[in-house]
């Protein structure tokens, strides 16, 4: 993923509807962005967040809105 500048997913709920999402980097929080319309969760790679050529962790939460959960959990070098 290095060549990469964010990292994407598709993320969708055809009955209730999208309540929230978390995204962790390395046990930190950060600012994942959602476009509904797209489906789309994406987070753009921060350099100074972000130390690269490193293996990283990443977990992501989403909730629906009748309170389903589900979690990603990757590691990825960037």
């Amino acid at each position: 993923m290095s060549n990469l500048h964010s990292i994407r997913f598709t993320l969708d709920d055809k009955l209730s509807g999208v309540a929230s999402y978390n995204g962790y980097i390395d046990n930190q929080w950060v600012l994942f962005e959602y476009d509904p319309k797209n489906k789309l969760l994406f987070y753009t790679f921060d350099k100074e967040r972000l130390q690269g050529g490193k293996m990283h962790e990443l977990e992501v939460y989403a909730e629906d809105m009748t309170e389903n959960k589900t979690m990603y959990h990757s590691t990825f070098i960037w």
